[in-house]
């Protein structure tokens, strides 16, 4: 039978410490001082309190500066709000006299083409109708309609 050799205490985590410690305590091996620290002085107490002020001032300052950049920013959001409020699409609705089907299909491409029109532009042959949503103005939308097909007009709305 082998017999086991125990420890009482750890043992050491490097070599150079002696296997047992003078004051068999923990510390020894963790490496807390035997000693209490020694409670500071007057003088550095009021030094730490001033320490401590300037940092609560300067949190103060710094959240005053929050402050202020936000309302800042808010201000700024409204302003962009209006800036950057794009024109609500619209259905403009026109009479072109569409012969064929190679007819529609040109104007269907020139106003897919056009800035502000949405897909699909809906072309009935039957009633001579085009429907287009779009957020450029109808004006702008029948003029180029028109250069393709010189009778298009608007669709008479109802009253």
């Amino acid at each position: 039978m082998v017999e086991l050799y125990y420890y009482d205490y750890p043992q050491p985590f490097h070599s150079l410490a002696p296997l047992k410690p003078a004051d068999d305590s923990m510390n020894y091996w963790f490496g807390y001082p035997s000693q209490a620290y020694p409670e500071p002085k007057k003088e550095e107490k009021k030094e730490e309190k001033k320490k401590e002020e300037k940092k609560e001032e300067k949190k103060e300052e710094k959240k005053e500066e929050k402050k202020e950049e936000k309302k800042e920013e808010k201000k700024d959001e409204k302003k962009d709000e209006k800036k950057d409020e794009k024109p609500k699409p619209k259905v403009i609705e026109m009479r072109v006299p569409l012969c064929c089907e190679s007819c529609a299909r040109r104007v269907r491409k020139k106003l897919e083409k056009m800035n502000g029109v949405q897909k699909p532009v809906i072309c009935d042959l039957y009633d001579g109708k085009v429907t287009v949503t779009a957020t450029s103005k109808p004006e702008d939308v029948l003029k180029t309609v028109q250069k393709e097909k010189k009778d298009a007009v608007m669709w008479p709305q109802k009253k």
